[in-house]
């Protein structure tokens, strides 16, 4: 006699079975991206970068692409050298399944070219204004107001490329999520008024950090619904623009976790990918909002013979510099580097350190903010101005070289 529950199951169990472990990547958040990279004849491009920050993949001879990935993702198109997106450059993971990216020849394409370079803005208004920090004396609309001036400024100026190197929210790390998503549409509604194309990634004021049962976390889930992917490539004429996000949480010398820079595993693997993907002899570009070295601020973590030295937690060394920094640069060994380029530090400052691959140029930018709009960023007997960066591409003897032009903003 066989016992009840021990016999073959039904067919109708097995099948409900099967059904379910095929769907389950599904249910789990996975999904597959893909569409069509279309050029200024509308028939199919190959050689567009297609990535969701985490993998990546390229268009085919026909133009078609398809990459696995999974929900809160968001997928970016980067358009080879020679041509640029026309309208819409970036997708919701959920949202991009059959989509067409429509490619347009770059202008400037024949220049040397020169790109805008603007960090920490500080951006809020009278609606949402800030949580914690003290009131601009021109008012909660002063910040707007001078975005604005500057916007125009940077059109004027015809740059090929205009890149914002985080935090464009004054304090969306602070407050309810109704103030979050406030300086978060804000912040959009100012990166639409620079000249295409445009590309940001978020500093530390543009995240949310949080800290759970599940452990510390970073929710990039407004920056994904309003400004697109934290991390992504823009290719110009000899250079791969490589923005990259390092507002991971790090660890402080006590051992818990903390908002002091960081550049995530997920993001050092696709960095990794990346390189690969490109010409190993193509010269980089690597923009972050921590720095992955600083004159002000040294490395982190410091090794035995730093200049600068950490007197303990509040160090700053332990406090604004990228904690990867040095799986970073092993990835970069032997790479040719133009620049090293960073925001955060609200201080524009630049080192040059002669590498036997070439120079490697580390640029600090000025913030557009100042001191959170009170005026010069002062640290100890030294104040820095407001102010943004124009860098333009150069042929020298010694190869490449990126040239920088500071730009004073009054307020």
């Amino acid at each position: 006699m066989r016992s009840r529950g021990r016999g073959p199951w039904p067919l109708a169990i097995l099948t409900a079975l099967v059904l379910w472990l095929i769907a389950l990547p599904l249910w789990a958040g996975a999904l597959q991206v893909s569409g069509r990279v279309l050029g200024p004849d509308g028939k199919g491009l190959a050689g567009a970068i297609i990535s969701d920050g985490a993998g990546l993949t390229k268009s085919d001879a026909s133009g078609t692409f398809a990459l696995a990935s999974q929900g809160g993702r968001v997928m970016a198109v980067t358009a080879p050298v020679g041509y640029s997106t026309s309208g819409r450059w970036w997708w919701p993971a959920e949202q991009a399944q059959q989509v067409e990216a429509y490619l347009v020849p770059a202008a400037h394409a024949g220049l040397e070219p020169q790109v805008a370079l603007i960090s920490d803005p500080h951006l809020m208004n009278a609606q949402f204004p800030t949580v914690n920090y003290p009131p601009p004396p021109g008012g909660w609309d002063l910040p707007m107001r001078v975005w604005e001036r500057v916007a125009g400024q940077v059109k004027a100026a015809k740059p090929a490329l205009t890149v914002v190197a985080g935090d464009l929210c004054m304090d969306a790390d602070q407050g309810d999520a109704a103030h979050a998503e406030g300086q978060m549409k804000l912040s959009a509604q100012a990166l639409a008024l620079l000249p295409p194309p445009a590309r940001a990634l978020p500093g530390n004021h543009d995240v949310r950090y949080q800290d759970g049962q599940a452990g510390a976390s970073v929710d990039y889930g407004l920056w994904h619904q309003h400004l697109g992917p934290s991390r992504h490539l823009y290719l110009l004429k000899g250079m791969a623009w490589i923005m990259l996000d390092n507002t991971g949480r790090g660890q402080a010398p006590t051992g818990k976790p903390r908002s002091l820079g960081r550049t995530p595993p997920e993001g050092v693997a696709w960095l990794k990918a990346l390189l690969e993907a490109l010409p190993k002899d193509l010269p980089l570009v690597l923009v972050t909002h921590y720095p992955l070295a600083s004159p002000v601020a040294g490395v982190n973590p410091l090794h035995g013979g730093a200049l600068v030295k950490a007197g303990g937690e509040a160090g700053a060394a332990l406090r604004d510099t990228d904690q990867a920094a040095p799986e970073i640069l092993a990835l970069l060994k032997g790479r040719p580097v133009l620049a090293f380029i960073s925001g955060h530090e609200h201080a524009f400052h630049q080192s040059l350190l002669p590498a036997r691959t070439g120079l490697w140029q580390f640029t600090g930018l000025p913030a557009l903010c100042g001191k959170w709009w009170l005026g010069d960023r002062d640290w100890g007997p030294l104040a820095f101005p407001a102010g943004y960066v124009l860098m333009a591409l150069k042929s020298t003897p010694a190869g490449p070289r990126l040239e920088s032009r500071f730009v004073e903003v009054r307020f």
